[in-house]
């Protein structure tokens, strides 16, 4: 009896790395991801402090831009705080979900466990589907939210 827990037990252990599949909901996920980033003030912040020179007037009129910057998000953004991650990060995300739908496409069809059979192809065809739906959530968003 061991012997059929055990097999069962790695049999299940192969889905492990893929559950956030079906335990995490892709539009809160994909939410997450995009928070993930910087906003547009922290870049413009970080782009301000790469070009200081240690002059001494110079920390009062980085102060201005900052502000000036702040003011005009808020006449455009409102409360509204918008952050992406960087494209360097997005392709890291679609390459590793590329690489899970990879591992999905490999997997056992069908599985003896003792006397037992277990197809398990309607569970790949299942997790191909979601995992295309995840990786046409990033690709798509890039593709409509970026400009040359």
């Amino acid at each position: 009896m061991n012997e059929i827990e055990d097999a069962t037990k790695a049999f299940i252990q192969q889905y492990d790395d893929k559950k956030f599949l079906w335990e995490e909901r892709l539009e809160v996920s994909f939410q997450a991801f995009l928070d993930s980033g910087p906003s547009f003030e922290e870049l413009y912040q970080k782009k301000v402090d790469a070009t200081r020179t240690g002059a001494d007037d110079e920390d009062q009129k980085i102060e201005e831009d900052m502000d000036a910057f702040r003011w005009m998000g808020k006449k455009i953004h409102g409360d509204v705080v918008t952050r992406y991650p960087s494209l360097e990060v997005f392709d890291e995300k679609i390459a590793h979900l590329t690489v899970v739908k990879k591992q999905i496409g490999e997997m056992k069809q069908s599985v003896d466990i003792g006397w037992l059979r277990v197809n398990s192809l309607p569970l790949i065809k299942e997790l191909e589907k979601t995992i295309d739906d995840w990786i046409q959530a990033h690709t798509s968003f890039l593709l409509n939210n970026t400009t040359n």
